[in-house]
Order: C-alpha cells, then sequence, then structure tokens
C-alpha cells in the first residue's frame, strides 16, 4: 500500500469550534482541553496556523444553506497545502505581492513584519522566534492596499513548530 496517505491538494477534514460565515478564515487546531483535535479561528493568545478554512458552517452536506452564520462544531475542509483565498483583515497593512501574511487573532491574516531591531531579536528566545514562524500562513500572490480588507491570495507555507504555543 505504501506510506502516502493523503496526496497533495487533499483536504483534511475538522469540527470547527467556532460558526464560520465564510471559508477563508486560519484556523488553530486545538492540543488539549475539551476541544482537542478540533479547530478553531486564531486568536490573539494562539496565532499557531494549522490550515484554511476550505468550507464554511453556513451549508450542510447537500451545499443548502442552513442560515446566515452556521453552526458551531461542525466539520469543515481544512487546506493546508496550495494557493487560496484568505480572509483579510479590514485593518491590513499594504501587502505587496511576494510579502508574507501572519495569522491574527480573528482567524485573519496581515502583513508579517520580522522583528527589525536587531536588539530586540537578539534578546528573543528560540522559543519565541519559533512562535512567530508558526504564525506565517504564507506569501501573498497579489497585491493588496491598505485598510481593504476582503480576501487575499496566498500560496500556503503552513510550518510545523514547536513552541510554547499550543
Amino acid at each position: 500500500m505504501g506510506s502516502l496517505v493523503r496526496k497533495i491538494g487533499d483536504n483534511t477534514y475538522r469540527t470547527c469550534v467556532d460558526a464560520l460565515a465564510d471559508d477563508g478564515f486560519v484556523l488553530h487546531l486545538e492540543q488539549s482541553g475539551g476541544n482537542q483535535g478540533k479547530v478553531i479561528k486564531t486568536a490573539a493568545s494562539n496565532l499557531k496556523v494549522y490550515g484554511i478554512a476550505g468550507t464554511s458552517t453556513k451549508t450542510n452536506g447537500t451545499g443548502t444553506t442552513t442560515d446566515t452564520l452556521g453552526a458551531a462544531n461542525t466539520e469543515v475542509a481544512v487546506i493546508r497545502n496550495g494557493e487560496v483565498n484568505v480572509q483579510l483583515s479590514a485593518t491590513n497593512s499594504a501587502i505587496t505581492e511576494g510579502d508574507l501574511v501572519k495569522a491574527i487573532a480573528g482567524g485573519f491574516v496581515d502583513l508579517f513584519a520580522e522583528t527589525a531591531n536587531p536588539a530586540i531579536y537578539a534578546a528573543a528566545t528560540a522559543d519565541t522566534i519559533r512562535a512567530e514562524q508558526g504564525q506565517i500562513v504564507g506569501m501573498a500572490e497579489e497585491a493588496k492596499g491598505a485598510t481593504v480588507g476582503g480576501k487575499i491570495r496566498v500560496n500556503l507555507m503552513i510550518r510545523s513548530t514547536t513552541s510554547a504555543e499550543n
């Protein structure tokens, strides 16, 4: 049978704790507690990226809309590689094609800016640096002006990192 479990481009499916009104939200995988193994939108308390919601929670298996926001604790497709449209913060910085974007609270993305000050970066712990790298969603495949929101096409570059963040 071989060792190939999932082909490139195949989605994985997880129960999403949050109700998702649209696809494209950045999701975090819970590693402990009552929601272990489920995905949630990234929050300020945990920005480690697991994947992007490929579906909303508004539709049931037949594609029929169930309601405006959708139901919590519903299974969603999770995209972990390839190009995908991702939810962009309404207060986003200007993004140029080729820029890295990172997860921010609410399941949105914005421009990734590494710690530029060498003194601050030199004082950062390895765990802090790994946590920062784990927030990267991917590379912008299109430019967006500042504060436009909507969605942005991103080539996913999700990194498996070990950090203090679950």
